[in-house]
């Protein structure tokens, strides 16, 4: 059956995939599905850290400070 989603080919040394199957049976899922999970949290990690430093980098040059109801207002 045709996908839209990318596949990925990947290899990995023989620890991660024991760890990887012992994962996926504990949550009761898939291999796969437990990868993607895997995948999608390192990246939400990755994103809160170029957030967290593009904050640092406003908060360092003299930042303006609005009110609450002023940010969120149109």
């Amino acid at each position: 059956m045709p996908t839209t989603k990318a596949r990925i080919n990947l290899t990995v040394p023989a620890d991660t995939n024991e760890f990887l199957i012992a994962l996926a049976k504990r949550d009761n899922t898939s291999i796969s599905a437990k990868v993607m999970e895997l995948i999608e949290i390192a990246l939400d990690i990755e994103e809160d850290k170029v957030l967290g430093k593009l904050a640092e980098e406003r908060l360092a040059d003299n930042p303006q400070w609005v009110s609450h109801d002023e940010a969120w207002s149109l």
